[in-house]
């Protein structure tokens, strides 16, 4: 039995295409893999920065109601105290018109 060379040759041949073609789909597969997670990295990215503007938005709008709270109070204290003024002038009224009658 006589070995042939040039057959070997040949079937390493196709050995080796068989594994530039493997490379090449695990490259295509790694590059697309590469791909997937520079896109997962930025929608992740871009959703961190929505959330981070959304918390800042929640900590100014609680501060707008503190202050409007406040104003609140503040306003029901003066009205409260408008309305003691008023009671005042109404007895301070009718005071003044009993002396009138009395005149």
């Amino acid at each position: 039995m006589q070995y042939s060379y040039q057959n070997q040759g040949q079937d390493h041949d196709g050995d080796e295409k068989d594994s530039k073609e493997k490379e090449k789909k695990i490259k295509a597969k790694k590059h697309q893999l590469q791909s997937g997670l520079l896109i997962a990295e930025s929608d992740y990215n871009k959703e961190e920065r929505k959330a981070e503007d959304l918390k800042f938005e929640v900590v100014q709008l609680k501060r707008e109601i503190d202050r409007t709270n406040v104003n609140i109070e503040d306003k029901n204290e003066e009205l409260k105290k408008i309305d003691k003024d008023q009671q005042i002038l109404e007895e301070d009224i009718k005071k003044i018109k009993k002396k009138l009658k009395a005149l």
